[in-house]
């Protein structure tokens, strides 16, 4: 076969394995809408998926795996201030990304500082390390674990650079290798369409929280009203005399107050 047929035909592979991964997006971004639409209707847990983050990110390493000959390959996502292991493809990229999780690395640094990080061989260290705020001891550790696992070579591609702490998909390999532009590249467009979906479902869980944070106010506010006007009706007082009884009731006791409203309403205790 020709260099030409070759570049053809992996072309033709290329753009067959990106078409099926939009489509894998597409229904990603289905479900986590009807998820969304599911919770805010109470039809479902609101912490009973995590918006077809997993099932988008475990295509989406496995895609790596064959169109780039890598390894493994890993995704792990910022939820609350921290770096969490969302799926893997091989033991090693597994691992890895555990590692991770715990105890920081290349992985953490590229999601904080939202840059490509390639390493052609962890056994030397790049310079671009010293870049990093205290990196150069956390990489050694983390190094030392590939070594264990039998990895060589990593490239870490944030996602979103320009919006730092979503995520990245990190590549493995057991071979020395020097990540070539196009390598890179390809798996930029496949780590940009994951990113999105990351971000909508870090948009639809930050406004489920905003919502379930909302909705317990107001049931606390009905639940005090309800207290309130329970307490002035027994009394014979107006209600903000009965509201300084609730809360004196509460301070003196030292409870919170939307618990000695409920205290008032459905156990019968009377301040």
């Amino acid at each position: 076969m020709t260099e030409s047929a070759d570049a053809g035909a992996t072309t033709t592979v290329l753009l067959r394995e990106l078409t099926e991964f939009m489509h894998a997006y597409a229904r990603a971004e289905a479900h986590a809408l009807a998820q969304a639409q599911a919770q805010a209707e109470g039809r479902a847990s609101s912490h009973a998926d995590d918006y077809g983050v997993g099932s988008l990110a475990a295509d989406l390493v496995s895609r790596m795996v064959s169109l780039l000959g890598v390894t493994g390959a890993g995704v792990s996502v910022a939820r609350a201030g921290r770096v969490e292991f969302v799926a893997a493809w091989g033991a090693e990229a597994t691992e890895l990304e555990r590692f991770q999780e715990r105890q920081s690395g290349p992985c953490v640094d590229a999601i904080r500082r939202g840059e490509v990080m390639a390493v052609a061989d962890l056994g030397q260290m790049p310079e671009t390390v010293d870049e990093v705020e205290h990196a150069r001891e956390r990489w050694r550790v983390f190094a030392k674990r590939a070594a264990h696992t039998g990895i060589v070579a990593l490239a870490v591609l944030p996602f979103r650079p320009r919006q730092r702490g979503l995520g990245a998909l990190s590549l493995y390999d057991a071979s020395a290798r020097g990540w070539t532009e196009q390598e890179l590249a390809i798996a930029g467009v496949f780590a940009d369409l994951a990113a999105t979906h990351v971000f909508t479902a870090t948009v639809l869980d930050r406004q489920r929280t905003a919502i379930e944070q909302l909705q317990g106010a107001l049931d606390s506010r009905i639940i005090i009203e309800q207290a309130k006007g329970m307490i002035a009706e027994q009394r014979g007082i107006g209600v903000d005399e009965a509201f300084v009884l609730l809360r004196k009731h509460a301070n003196d006791h030292h409870a919170g107050l939307h618990a000695t409203a409920e205290a008032v309403v459905h156990m019968g205790m009377r301040p």
